[in-house]
């Protein structure tokens, strides 16, 4: 063999050993890797943050539709882009409760093409997931995590990084719709608290419901109308009980809405509680905003009407076009009215 070929032979033998060895340091630069996450399951995310839930002083939650801010005022937490309406507070303390106590538990794909599947994808590329920042009064980050949910359990990534992961949490709020951060509970009024009802119509037209003597919950229609002959026994219900299923679905300062008043929807209390809602459509929106009043002054009656203006006062709640057509209902869907 010439020497050109032995020379040859041995460059090829180092040459192969030499990809061999960057080869092996490659995989064991992987696994190191790997062991280096695995390493984490079952640690704290966010240990900084379970040192101190209280100096969270804004929550800037990103989505595809947009960002919005939770602030907190003192012990209060409000949501700035509802005119500073109150958050419940309980929503505040399933998230600071999630946020100190949520451990990794599996590493999941490090695709991005598979990133919106798990509720992770990038909100400013449209992506799925909701990008939650959590900043002290110095706007320190203490949280900056894409957070998304598959089939009820919660899943999270850094922005920077594309290991995702699933992870063990407690109660976790939703965050893609701002409105269920919103404390609607508003109106605390129960089916037998109820003594009579009005509805009178923008065109001058009304009618008033009162209950049946020892039947609560359950109304016929009062003067002049008393003698109309009922479409069935149930057709006054809706209407009277509206305040006692109040259920708001949003709600922004009273002044930030238009549209046409169709109707004012009174509800009168046997403690002489009124509550007057005042009805508007605007486009496809509907909305009540609140006045009240004392018939008859009482303790009790004074402090439930305080409670209320306190909660109502200033605002306009969004409600279902559902709800909306049931404090409107025309009389002519609840009775047929004698003639002249």
């Amino acid at each position: 063999m010439s020497i050109a070929k032995k020379r040859s032979r041995i460059l090829l033998g180092a040459s192969a050993l030499a990809a061999l060895a960057i080869g092996m340091s490659f995989l064991s630069g992987m696994d190191l890797s790997r062991n280096k996450l695995e390493d984490r399951k079952g640690t704290v995310v966010l240990p900084a943050f379970e040192a101190d839930v209280t100096a969270a002083e804004e929550i800037k939650v990103t989505t595809q539709e947009g960002s919005y801010h939770l602030r907190r005022d003192g012990q209060e937490w409000f949501l700035t882009e509802r005119g500073r309406y109150p958050i419940r507070i309980q929503a505040i303390a399933n998230l600071s409760e999630a946020l100190a106590s949520m451990t990794f538990d599996r590493q999941m794909t490090l695709d991005p093409k598979k990133f919106d599947s798990l509720g992770l994808g990038d909100p400013y590329a449209g992506g799925t997931g909701a990008l939650m920042q959590v900043s002290n009064y110095e706007d320190d980050k203490l949280v900056d995590l894409i957070v998304g949910f598959k089939n009820g359990s919660p899943y999270i990534r850094k922005p920077d990084e594309m290991q995702t992961w699933a992870v063990n949490a407690s109660v976790f709020p939703p965050l893609q719709n701002l409105t269920r951060w919103l404390d609607l509970d508003v109106i605390n009024i129960g089916v037998g608290d109820i003594a009579k009802a009005q509805v009178e119509f923008a065109d001058g037209t009304s009618y008033a419901l009162r209950v049946k003597l020892d039947a609560p919950g359950r109304f016929e229609l009062d003067k002049p109308f008393e003698d109309a002959l009922l479409l069935a026994d149930y057709t006054p219900n809706p209407p009277a009980l509206a305040l006692s299923r109040f259920d708001p679905i949003d709600v922004v300062p009273r002044d930030e809405i238009e549209g046409d008043p169709v109707a004012i929807h009174r509800t009168i209390t046997h403690l002489g509680l009124v509550l007057e809602a005042e009805l508007f459509r605007d486009k496809d929106k509907y909305w009540a905003v609140f006045s009240g009043a004392i018939e008859v002054e009482r303790d009790a009656t004074i402090a439930q009407l305080q409670d209320i203006e306190d909660k109502v006062a200033g605002w306009a709640f969004e409600i279902s076009r559902m709800d909306f057509n049931i404090m409107t209902t025309p009389i002519e869907d609840i009775a047929i009215a004698p003639k002249d």
